[in-house]
C-alpha cells in the first residue's frame, strides 16, 4: 500500500521495462518514473538482437503496447554509447509517450554507457534530484 508522500520510482534496463509496464497497471502507482537504459520496445529490441532465439520473449508485453496512467512525468535516460539498449529504444518509447500525450523527457547522455559509468550515473543522480524538486513543490 502506498503511503501519503510522493513516490519516485527508478528502473534500469530490464527493471526499467518492468517499471514502464507497471505504470499502465493501476492509476497513481508512482508520481514520477525514471527509466534508465530501457528496452521498452520489444519489437525493436528483437530486430536489434537477431542472435536471440525467435521464440524468446514471445509472451512478454512491450511497454510500447500499453499507456501509463495518471503519472506526472516520465524521465528517460540512455547513454549514447549504450550497446545493450541503444538510444533508438529509448527514442521509440519517447515517441510512444508523446503520442499518448504523457509528460516526459528523453536525455541521451554523451559518453554514457549501459553499465552506469560516470556520465550515466551523474545524469541518473541529476534526474533523481530534479524529480524530487518537482514532487515536493
Amino acid at each position: 500500500m502506498r503511503g501519503d508522500g510522493p513516490l519516485i520510482a527508478i528502473g534500469h534496463s530490464g527493471g526499467a521495462a518492468q517499471l514502464a509496464l507497471a505504470l499502465s497497471l493501476q492509476e497513481g502507482v508512482v508520481d514520477e518514473a525514471i527509466l534508465v537504459s530501457c528496452p521498452c520496445d520489444l519489437n525493436l529490441w528483437r530486430l536489434m538482437n537477431p542472435q536471440w532465439s525467435p521464440d524468446m520473449l514471445v509472451r512478454s508485453v512491450s511497454a510500447t503496447d500499453v499507456v501509463p496512467t495518471d503519472i506526472q512525468k516520465v524521465t528517460i535516460l540512455v547513454g549514447e554509447d549504450d550497446d545493450i539498449t541503444p538510444p533508438e529504444m529509448s527514442q521509440s518509447y519517447s515517441q510512444h509517450l508523446s503520442s499518448a500525450e504523457i509528460s516526459h523527457s528523453l536525455t541521451i547522455v554523451p559518453g554514457g554507457d549501459h553499465a552506469g559509468n560516470r556520465a550515466l550515473s551523474r545524469a541518473w543522480l541529476m534526474a533523481i534530484l530534479a524529480a524530487r524538486e518537482r514532487v515536493l513543490d
